[in-house]
Order: structure tokens, then C-alpha cells, then sequence
């Protein structure tokens, strides 16, 4: 069992955590889109982040944004206060995570898949140290799910504690843009919960004002800035293209390719194309575990514990199954 071993899964744990700090104490140089960012760090007025579009065409959660300038410039914009956020978020992230699945992943092959997957991917590693986004967007998916894990045993602890945290909840759209996409599985969760218990009427009005609430703030000061265009059309390759089925096709093909094979890394070419051989199984099986599953149980939260998990044996997706009809 994995407790037998403990100094080994702090040994991999603890090698991630020094490969994510050597390579933001390393100070490299900002690359083009972190610079395209710190434009807007450096010469915005604070008023300025949330009324005007971003300089060279970037995208940033302006609230996130809006913290990192103003941290950062009591360091006089040094290299690793522009990166401390994203550093804290990724190795936070990294511990949420881990907690959420040992209780899950109970054979040892599959909690040391998901603990070596993760040490050893690259962008988890690369964006720990990076003046971007993406580490706090994990860090959101992370929350979400200790929410949806733990909400009925919180619920039943404390109703006015859960819902401050419903209402809470919905304000991780101002850090991060998939935000909003997780707080819907909430929102799911609270109609069908509502639907068959009239007492959870209260629950699902708190989220739902609240959500609103951010969404609309978003809007005002985010999403209405953003120059959606110009960044489709500057970015045509990372989009989806609708311009014949060919074309959606070829492109959501390279798409999935790129989400999927990078987390591996670009190079070298022989162990992407090992790799993909692997994630073509994985991904059959993310979706048919989704389906297979989505008619036993109307509520999202087992169904999205093994889209997250996709490489789980057996016995974990009983144990999962179990645990979320509860």
C-alpha cells in the first residue's frame, strides 16, 4: 500500500516541488506574452485595468491582474514578484489535488499513475513559473472539486458556513476565466439537488444571485474589454475553425493533439508520438466512463471525478460510484 512507502511519494512530491522552484528562482527572461502582460502592469494607472483593453491584444482575469501589479510593484516590478502568484497557485493547486485523490485512487498503480503524471508534466511544471494565468486556473479546478467532494459533509456540519462558501464560490470567476465553466456543475448540482428536496430552494438561490452577480462584474470590467476579434483572427491557429466540416475536423484534431500530447512536451518527436498511443486510450475511456455512468446518476459530480481521472482501474470507479450516491 502506498502508506508502506512513504519516503518515495515524498521523494516524487518533493522533486516537482524543487523542478517548480528552480525554475522560478531561475529568473529566465520574460518571453513575448509575459511582456505583452507586464505592458500592462507596468504603464496602467490601477482604475485603468478594469475600464481599458489590454495592451498588445492580451487576455488576463483583471481582478488577478489587478493584485499582480499591485504586489508586485512594491518590489519595484522584480522578475519573481511578477511570478509569485503563479508560483503559489501551482504548488497549492499541486497539494489540493493530491488530498482530493489519495482517499480515490485506493491500488497503488493508479494513485502512482496520477502522482507521476503529474510530476512529470511539463507545462505543471513550466507554468509554475510563468507570468500567465494557467496555474491559477488550476488551482480553480481544484477548489471546485473540494467543494463538490466535501459539500454534502459540509452542508450537514454547518448550513450557514456552506452557504457563505455557495455564495463565495462564484467569485473565482474574477481569477479565472474557467471559473465560470466549473461554477456551473454547481449550479447543476443545486437544480437537481432542488428538485427533489424543496428545503435546498434557499441553497440554490444564494448561488444563483451570486453567480449572477460575478458574472455581470465580469462583464463590466473584463469581458467587455476584451478584443475578441482581433485575438481570433491574430490567433486563427488556436481556434476551431466552422468554415467547412473539413476544416472543424482538421482543426479539432490538432487541437486535441496539442491539449493533450503537450502535456508531455514538444521534444523529442519519438515520445510525443509514444505518448499519444496512451492518450488515445485514455481519452476513449474519459468518455466512456462519462456515459456509461451519466444514467445511473443525475448529479455531476461522479461523472466529472472520472473525467479528471481517466486512467482509474476498476475497483477505484466502484469506489467513486459509492462514494457520490451517498
Amino acid at each position: 500500500m502506498i502508506k508502506k512507502v512513504p519516503w518515495v511519494m515524498f521523494i516524487v512530491v518533493a522533486w516537482y516541488v524543487t523542478l517548480a522552484a528552480v525554475h522560478y528562482f531561475n529568473q529566465r527572461p520574460m518571453w513575448n506574452d509575459e511582456a505583452c502582460v507586464f505592458e500592462s502592469i507596468q504603464y496602467f494607472q490601477p482604475h485603468q485595468m478594469f475600464t481599458t483593453t489590454l495592451r498588445a491584444l492580451q487576455v488576463f482575469p483583471r481582478v488577478y491582474l489587478f493584485l499582480i501589479q499591485q504586489f508586485s510593484g512594491l518590489f519595484d516590478f522584480h522578475l519573481l514578484s511578477l511570478r509569485f502568484f503563479s508560483f503559489i497557485a501551482m504548488l497549492t493547486a499541486f497539494w489540493l489535488w493530491l488530498k482530493l485523490v489519495r482517499p480515490l485512487l485506493r491500488s497503488d498503480s493508479a494513485y502512482w499513475t496520477y502522482l507521476f503524471s503529474w510530476t512529470a508534466a511539463v507545462p505543471l511544471v513550466y507554468y509554475a513559473a510563468e507570468l500567465k494565468p494557467y496555474s491559477m486556473d488550476v488551482l480553480a479546478g481544484a477548489i471546485f472539486m473540494t467543494f463538490l467532494y466535501h459539500e454534502d459533509s459540509l452542508r450537514a456540519q454547518d448550513v450557514r458556513k456552506y452557504r457563505l462558501v455557495l455564495a463565495a464560490l462564484p467569485a473565482l470567476g474574477l481569477f479565472s476565466y474557467p471559473a465560470l465553466l466549473f461554477a456551473m456543475i454547481v449550479l447543476y448540482n443545486l437544480i437537481v439537488a432542488t428538485l427533489k428536496d424543496k428545503s435546498r430552494r434557499t441553497d440554490l438561490v444564494i448561488y444563483t444571485v451570486s453567480l449572477a452577480i460575478f458574472i455581470l462584474l465580469s462583464y463590466a470590467i473584463d469581458m467587455r474589454l476584451r478584443p475578441i476579434g482581433a485575438v481570433t483572427e491574430g490567433f486563427g491557429d488556436y481556434f476551431i475553425s466552422f468554415r467547412s466540416v473539413g476544416d472543424f475536423f482538421k482543426t479539432l484534431g490538432e487541437g486535441t493533439n496539442n491539449l493533450f500530447s503537450r502535456w508531455f512536451g514538444e521534444k523529442p518527436k519519438t515520445v510525443k508520438k509514444i505518448a499519444l498511443v496512451f492518450i488515445l486510450f485514455g481519452f476513449f475511456n474519459m468518455f466512456y466512463a462519462f456515459f456509461a455512468n451519466i444514467k445511473k446518476d443525475l448529479d455531476l459530480k461522479a461523472e466529472l471525478m472520472i473525467i479528471v481521472t481517466p486512467f482509474i482501474d476498476e475497483d477505484t470507479m466502484k469506489v467513486l460510484t459509492k462514494i457520490f450516491k451517498k
